[in-house]
């Protein structure tokens, strides 16, 4: 009887086990496509060569040839005069190199792999004379096109008299609208370094927006790319007041710029200036002897909505004012004895009316919007 049973008992584990090896088989060669499908939808582009053209002595074009559309971020750097274009995709090993041009224009072009990410290839156009740039799409290409100040400066003039000319002469010339100054500045101490004195966004036409970082006079800058939605504009030689190391929150507003985070490098004397993006959009820096621009491209990502629940007003004096997208929030009348802040904290400031700095106590973070 013992025997029957162990025979009995033996038979069914091996249906057991020959059941579940038949499932397992089936359901991965059920899902062996999928996964397939998945890795080949991810496969990056590829930057197939460069190309360079001297149209005329004020005009350089380069050809950025890809495997498919490139998607790209690109600024221009002053001091020496660069133009920077940062590609989303692997460089063939054949582009990675450093080829002379020296063509009145442009001085060489440097093809490199980013550290930051092995997806990325930059190139580095180092030109002979600043020149004003472009770039434009053209199937699996990017045309970077270079011309001279003179000669951009001559068809801006041109463009606009034939402008004034077809206008009505009732009508007179739109005028451009002046960047407005930080609303949070600082006047320039005896430091010898480079001050900063101010950080604010400003929105431009056409849904473009602008950071600027205000000196205390002109120095030495770099600007890279740290990650897929993310840039470091560092400072050399420089310092910044610790009210300025807050990190600025710009969520709520529109531009590409989601927040701002300085920090000082005393051992290295630098300032360094990390920026979270929505979107990596289409870049340029310019810089005065006053100032740092970063301008960015339209992004296609709207801001965040700012939902917040309407609390009970009470009679110590806040007041209920309508917030974007007409959610009500709150704002708070500032005390005429603000309670002092506790050791390790730093007092935050807004500016009321007349420009005036008022005190909120023990805040953790701004949250800056774009100017006028």
């Amino acid at each position: 009887m013992c025997n029957e049973l162990n025979k009995k008992r033996k038979l069914l584990g091996f249906i057991y086990t020959g059941v579940a090896l038949l499932f397992l088989g089936f359901y991965g060669c059920a899902t062996a496509p999928t996964n397939s499908t998945q890795n080949q939808g991810v496969i990056p582009p590829k930057v197939k060569a460069i190309a360079v053209q001297s149209v005329n002595a004020d005009e350089t074009r380069v050809e950025i040839v890809g495997s498919q559309p490139l998607p790209y971020t690109a600024f221009k750097l002053i001091d020496p005069p660069r133009i920077v274009v940062d590609i989303q995709g692997l460089p063939d090993p054949q582009v990675l190199q450093t080829k002379a041009v020296n063509d009145g224009n442009v001085k060489e072009i440097s093809v490199m792999q980013e550290n930051s990410d092995k997806n990325a290839t930059r190139l580095m156009i180092v030109l002979a004379r600043p020149m004003e740039y472009n770039i434009a799409k053209k199937q699996n290409s990017l045309m970077v096109n270079l011309r001279s100040l003179a000669a951009s400066q001559g068809e801006k003039e041109e463009a606009a008299a034939a402008t004034v000319q077809a206008q009505p002469k009732t009508t007179p010339p739109e005028e451009k609208k002046p960047v407005p100054n930080p609303r949070i500045f600082f006047k320039p101490g005896q430091e010898n370094r480079v001050q900063v004195l101010g950080v604010d966004f400003t929105m431009l036409n056409g849904g473009e927006s602008r950071l600027t970082v205000t000196t205390s006079k002109k120095g030495a800058y770099e600007l890279q790319r740290i990650g897929p939605k993310a840039i470091r504009l560092t400072l050399e030689n420089a310092t910044i007041p610790p009210l300025l190391m807050r990190r600025l929150d710009a969520t709520y507003f529109k531009g590409a710029v989601d927040r701002v985070k300085a920090n000082l490098l005393p051992e290295k004397k630098q300032v360094v200036l990390d920026l979270s993006l929505r979107e990596m959009v289409p870049l340029h820096v310019d810089q005065t002897d006053t100032a740092i621009f970063v301008d960015f491209g339209k992004t296609k990502i709207k801001p965040r909505e700012k939902n917040l629940v309407p609390i009970a007003l009470s009679e110590s004096g806040k007041q209920l004012h309508m917030g974007p997208a007409g959610h009500p929030s709150m704002l708070m009348k500032p005390s005429k004895h603000p309670p002092p802040h506790r050791r390790g904290e730093q007092p935050e400031y807004h500016l009321g009316p007349q420009g005036k700095r008022q005190g909120i106590h023990a805040v953790a973070q701004c949250a800056v919007g774009p100017g006028p």
